[in-house]
């Protein structure tokens, strides 16, 4: 019985698999198992062409069950896969057609150089997306495979298939190193197993946090714990203004030799301590005292010698001193100087009072004189014409002076609260007219 094939056609620029007249290599089936297994075929390969290659891969071995010998279809459910991501499938599938062909059991398009090609690039890719996963028994460890740079464990990630050297190490411990090999599309487990020191270690723990120092000319932190190799190391401690401390150390492998650093010996006077506290708009201060010269940050906390030292703020025009006492704190708060707040004048006081104490006098004067003359000029045996004289200057002096006492008395009175009153006289053809005026 021979049978028209409708056959895969091939994606992404892959060899097209037209439906062609083949002899059947199925040639046994039933009419019922003939229907479906072209129906299967077709469904796959319009899947397969919507890239929906998880129904073209479930309809291409459907049909295979039916006929397992077709090395079209099974070309097809491996270009699937491949298209699918699954390059070690379709490798075996690849393997598979290409056996099928050559058992010339069929005459069509497809042929062993289209299966070659399709298998050596799938191996390609295979060979490129194998995994590796790495775990390690121990923290701290790092890893370096085919002399690349080192990694941190645990990790997971893409390399070539094939051997892989490995390296593994950790300060203070000894080495693993070993081969293993990873299959294309594959995923390889290494496990790093539990270091053995190769090195001891020191706990450094210091009284005074700000001493400084070296171990084997290596400088150290305090308050940690680090690897030395084995044998003899020399620590050397010190501090500005302290006298050193050197200690001999014997480090023996696989072993902790906690270090107690004591406070170290004052060179001369202990330093005191400063605290400079600024607000937001002095970032920056002079300081001039004991032998220094400096600019240093504010706010913060100083070491300094013993001694009086000069503080300033020269933009705003701030200048403090303070003493400084060996082994004492002293705070010391900068602020910028107030612009002082301008004063009303004071108004001249007695100002008004005294022009209205002038011209009250000056009233009482003549009003005096005039009542004197007046009084002479009725007391005293005179002329006549002196008499008169007299009499005529006593009544002018005592209006004139009446007058000006008068304007004394008002100038007292109302400029006391209201120096804008302005009052003034003068004679006229009778006297003397004063006025006043707001």
């Amino acid at each position: 019985m021979r049978l028209a094939l409708i056959l895969f056609t091939s994606l992404l620029c892959g060899t097209v698999l037209s439906a062609a007249a083949v002899a059947n290599p199925c040639e046994k089936l039933s009419p019922e198992q003939d229907q479906r297994y072209r129906a299967l075929v077709e469904e796959g390969t319009q899947a397969a062409h919507q890239r929906d290659f998880d129904t073209a891969i479930a309809r291409f071995q459907a049909a295979l069950e039916i006929c397992a010998f077709d090395p079209a279809v099974t070309y097809s459910l491996a270009r699937s896969h491949d298209l699918a991501g699954d390059c070690r499938t379709a490798i075996t599938l690849y393997t598979q057609a290409k056996a099928q062909l050559s058992g010339a059991l069929i005459e069509s398009e497809l042929n062993a150089n289209t299966v070659d090609t399709r298998l050596a690039a799938a191996e390609q890719v295979c060979a490129s997306n194998a995994e590796l996963e790495l775990s390690c028994d121990q923290e701290g460890i790092w890893i370096r495979i085919d002399e690349q740079d080192p990694i941190a464990c645990p990790w997971r990630g893409k390399i070539l298939a094939g051997r892989h050297r490995i390296e593994a190490g950790k300060d203070g411990f000894g080495s693993f190193n070993d081969e293993f090999e990873v299959q294309g599309a594959s995923l390889a487990r290494v496990v790093i197993p539990k270091l053995s020191p190769s090195s001891g270690f020191v706990q450094l723990l210091c009284a005074d946090t700000q001493t400084q120092v070296t171990i084997s000319g290596t400088p150290r932190d305090c308050d940690t714990t680090f690897s030395l190799s084995p044998g003899a190391h020399t620590l050397l401690a010190s501090r500005e203004g302290y006298q050193s401390m050197e200690l001999q150390l014997n480090i023996e492998a696989a072993l902790t030799q906690t270090v107690h650093l004591p406070k170290l010996a004052s060179s001369g006077p202990a330093p005191a301590t400063l605290n400079l506290q600024c607000p937001e708009q002095i970032a920056i201060v002079n300081l001039v005292g004991a032998g220094r010269v400096d600019t240093v940050p504010c706010p913060q906390s100083l070491s300094l010698a013993p001694g009086q030292y000069t503080i300033t703020v020269p933009h705003l025009d701030i200048v403090e001193k303070v003493e400084l006492i060996s082994e004492q704190t002293s705070t010391l708060v900068l602020q910028p100087k107030l612009a002082p707040t301008p004063q009303p004048k004071a108004e001249e006081e007695g100002s008004s009072n005294t022009a209205g104490g002038i011209v009250f006098a000056a009233g009482v004067l003549l009003a005096g004189g005039g009542v004197a003359s007046y009084v002479i000029s009725e007391e005293v045996d005179l002329s006549d014409d002196s008499a008169r004289l007299a009499s005529g200057l006593g009544i002018v002096g005592m209006s004139v002076g009446g007058i000006t006492l008068i304007t004394g008395i008002v100038l007292m009175a109302v400029l006391e609260d209201d120096p804008a009153v302005a009052v003034s006289f003068a004679p006229d053809y009778t006297g003397l007219s004063w006025s006043m005026q707001f």
